[in-house]
């Protein structure tokens, strides 16, 4: 078993979240956002609806016109939320070590923050949650994970980045 190196904790303001409720088909939905250009980052089905990751940027603009076409898409309701952060850790190996996962998710539940669209690749791990949430988070992360932060370094786009001096005890 692959064992995790870490690189890196992170927060990203750069999200905003659209929620549309009732029976709507995906396709009309991806063809409309699609159609006024705005990536889609992330998507995921829910009992009551769609919810997608756009741009924080796009946001307004996406949300406007998929009111616009709520007619045609037959939706009940859109909320939009751009009060959103996304909280990652970078390294190796973050998926296929097991004990990775319910570590970052313990560490954020302890302290109370909401999860929301976590995702997983073999070099990240990220997690949705409200703005105000990320910086907590951070400190969270850092404490469960054990390891050393050489400094803080905040870039143009707002995003926080620490360095990893140390690998994450893994079980």
């Amino acid at each position: 078993m692959e064992q995790a190196v870490l690189h890196r904790i992170h927060s990203s303001h750069t999200h905003a979240k659209i929620t549309i409720t009732g029976q709507i088909h995906l396709a009309p939905l991806l063809r409309e956002i699609a159609n006024h250009q705005v990536p889609v980052h992330a998507i995921t089905y829910r009992p009551d609806g769609w919810a997608a990751i756009v741009p924080r940027t796009a946001g307004p603009r996406l949300a406007a016109a998929l009111q616009a076409a709520r007619p045609h898409l037959g939706f009940t309701h859109l909320t939009l939320d751009s009060d959103i952060a996304e909280v990652a850790v970078t390294g190796s190996g973050l998926r296929s070590d097991p004990a990775i996962r319910p570590i970052f998710c313990e560490a954020l539940t302890r302290i109370g923050v909401t999860l929301d669209f976590m995702s997983a690749t073999g070099n990240r791990l990220a997690v949705l949650c409200p703005d105000h949430q990320a910086a907590p988070a951070i400190r969270a992360l850092r404490e469960a994970l054990e390891i050393a932060v050489a400094g803080v370094l905040l870039t143009d786009d707002s995003s926080a980045y620490a360095t990893v001096q140390a690998d994450s005890k893994s079980g």
